[in-house]
C-alpha cells in the first residue's frame, strides 16, 4: 500500500467514526421529550444500530474502491480451535479490564458507565443488541472492511492496527485495554480464517459471558464464589491453551505485506492522526 493508500485508509477511518459520534448526538437530540429517553434499552440500541446504520457504511462506501487482502489458502476454523479461542479471549480479557480498571480509577473515572447502561437496559435488551447485533457490526466494521484493507501492510501490522483503532472507539480509558487485547486476537481469526464469521462467534461468546453471565452471578450473593472459581479457571485455562498455541501465534504471516509504504504511514498518517483526536476527545468526555 503507498503513502496515499494509508492517507485514504486513515482519512476513511475518521469519517466512518466522525459519522458515529455526529449520529450519536443526532439520536440523543432526536430521543429527548419522547418516551425513548427514558427507556432504558435506547442507549444500547442506539450505539449498536449508529455503527450499523452510519459508520459501516461511510467505511464501505469511502474504501469500495480498494483492493481487499485475504489468504489465499485460509485457515480451517472449528467448535474445537474457538473453544480454545474463548478461553484465551476471556483471559486476555479480564487481564485488560484489571488493567483498565486501575488506569480509570486513577484518572478519576470511579463509575463503570457500560454496567450502568446495560443494567438499565435489561437481560434481554442486553443480549440482543449488545451480544449479537453490535458485534456483528463491529466485526464488518474492523475486521471485514478495515482489516482486508490494511492486510495490504501484512498481516502482523493490519491487526495491530485495527486492533488499537477497535480499542480507541470505545472512548474510555475502562474499556481500552480489554477491547485492545481482544481485538488483536479478533484480528488474528479473522485474517487466518478469510472471513469474521469465526471472529463474531467469538465476539458473541465472549459479549456474552462478560455482558450477561458474569453480571449476574456477582449480583447473587450465592453465586460469588461460583463466579470467583469461573474467573481463575478462565484465566488458568486461557493462559495455558496461550502457552500452548505459541507455534501457532508465531506462524508464518498468510499474507505478507506488498511493496510501498512501511507501517508506520498505517498508523501515523494525517487521517489517522484525526482520528487519534477525535477518540481523545472521546477518552475526555468520558472523565468529566
Amino acid at each position: 500500500m503507498t503513502k496515499r493508500g494509508c492517507l485514504r485508509l486513515g482519512a476513511s477511518l475518521f469519517a466512518a467514526s466522525a459519522a458515529l459520534f455526529l449520529s450519536g448526538i443526532l439520536m440523543v437530540r432526536l430521543a429527548q421529550g419522547t418516551p425513548l429517553a427514558d427507556a432504558g434499552w435506547f442507549p444500547v440500541a442506539a450505539a449498536a444500530m449508529r455503527l450499523i446504520c452510519f459508520g459501516l457504511p461511510v467505511l464501505y462506501l469511502l474504501t469500495r474502491t480498494m483492493e481487499d487482502h485475504v489468504p489465499q489458502q485460509p485457515e480451517r476454523c472449528g467448535v474445537l480451535r474457538l473453544l480454545d479461542d474463548y478461553f484465551i479471549s476471556m483471559m486476555l480479557g479480564y487481564v485488560g479490564s484489571f488493567i483498565g480498571y486501575h488506569v480509570s480509577t486513577a484518572l478519576g473515572q470511579n463509575e463503570d458507565m457500560l454496567t450502568q447502561t446495560l443494567d438499565a437496559a435489561g437481560p434481554w435488551s442486553t443480549l440482543l443488541l449488545a451480544c449479537v447485533i453490535a458485534p456483528l457490526g463491529e466485526e464488518l466494521f474492523f475486521r471485514g472492511v478495515l482489516l482486508k484493507k490494511a492486510l495490504a501492510m501484512g498481516e502482523r501490522a493490519a491487526v495491530c492496527f485495527t486492533a488499537l483503532a477497535f480499542a480507541l472507539l470505545h472512548m474510555n480509558a475502562r474499556q481500552f485495554f480489554y477491547a485492545l487485547f481482544v481485538g488483536l486476537l479478533l484480528g488474528r481469526v479473522a485474517a487466518r480464517t478469510g472471513t469474521v464469521l469465526w471472529s463474531w462467534l467469538l465476539h458473541v461468546a465472549v459479549n456474552i459471558t462478560g455482558s450477561l453471565v458474569m453480571p449476574f452471578l456477582l449480583s447473587h450473593d450465592d453465586y460469588v464464589p461460583l463466579a470467583a472459581w469461573m474467573l481463575i479457571l478462565f484465566f488458568l485455562i486461557g493462559l495455558a491453551k496461550l502457552l500452548r498455541a505459541g507455534k501457532y501465534l508465531r506462524a508464518p504471516q498468510l499474507v505478507e505485506a506488498g511493496e510501498g509504504a512501511g507501517a508506520a504511514a498505517l498508523f501515523l498518517n494525517p487521517g489517522m492522526l484525526c482520528y487519534y483526536a477525535l477518540c481523545a476527545y472521546g477518552f475526555w468526555t468520558s472523565l468529566q
